[in-house]
């Protein structure tokens, strides 16, 4: 059994599909390559986490379709409508500047180029032109978007994240 801090939210189920328990997802991360066959996607059903091996994997990235094990016809899919899909920081890979996962992100240690601490990430959100960290300082939330022209250095091994020109945002 899985506690809910060591799974990490990356999708939904949308529908069902064809007659045989197979499902239409999405991802949160359309880019994303996390799923293979064989792993263990987590829904939450029945007051529980519970898990289901991924059968068989079809599609591309904006039109997924699945088969779970035990899930072998349309009625079974029906429990699983609208839940969102989650996989084991066990299965999940390790963070890289590269390749993350915004949930990566919160924790981590804002400091600027001159290695001043700003506080601590409080959360990650996607939007649709960019993705923002969001940390507190000064009693204000500070909304940094995830572009080159503030993000320096990810540093997912000492939990530290580089922000340039920091001072920008700090004056709105």
């Amino acid at each position: 059994m899985n506690s809910i801090e060591n799974l990490i939210p990356i999708g939904k189920v949308l529908k069902a599909h064809g007659l045989k328990g197979e499902l239409k997802i999405s991802l949160f991360d359309i880019s994303s390559k996390i799923l293979l066959e064989g792993i263990n996607l987590w829904f939450y059903k029945n007051n529980s986490y519970q898990n289901y091996k991924l059968e068989k994997l079809r599609g591309s990235s904006k039109n997924i379709i699945v088969k779970l094990s035990e899930i072998n016809d349309r009625n079974n899919v029906v429990a699983f409508l609208n839940k969102k899909i989650f996989l084991s920081k066990n299965d999940y890979p390790e963070p890289d500047e590269n390749n993350y996962h915004l949930s990566d992100l919160i924790n981590l240690e804002i400091f600027d180029e001159n290695n001043n601490s700003y506080g601590f990430v409080c959360d990650a959100i996607k939007l649709p032109g960019n993705n923002v960290l969001i940390f507190k300082y000064e009693n204000k939330e500070i909304m940094v978007p995830i572009v080159d022209y503030f993000i320096e250095l990810f540093d997912f091994k000492k939990k530290v994240i580089k922000v340039k020109n920091i001072n920008s945002l700090l004056e709105i």
